[in-house]
């Protein structure tokens, strides 16, 4: 799961379902997900946020879990990450 702050303020959820990579590989993967407002924003105030919209005050805060075919498994955690960045 991940959330998306705007001025440090938590606007969207982000879920993502499974996905299978292969090992030892450098390929870039798709990753689906579905993003809703967090509970308690309403579209309103989403709105009135944005309003003096500037992308780089956007930042992310993503929790994956990978799991080995053999059952190990390992949460990575990355805080702040600056969306303007990821999406270039």
């Amino acid at each position: 799961p991940g959330v998306v702050h705007y001025k440090g303020e938590p606007l969207i959820d982000i879920v993502a379902d499974p996905i299978t990579v292969d090992a030892k590989t450098t390929a870039v993967y798709s990753m689906p997900c579905t993003a809703s407002l967090v509970e308690g924003m309403s579209l309103m105030k989403a709105v009135g946020m944005l309003s003096d919209y500037d992308m780089d005050d956007l930042k992310l805060d993503l929790s994956i879990r990978l799991k080995l075919k053999s059952g190990l498994s390992a949460p990575l955690k990355f805080k702040n990450i600056s969306v303007t960045k990821l999406l270039k």
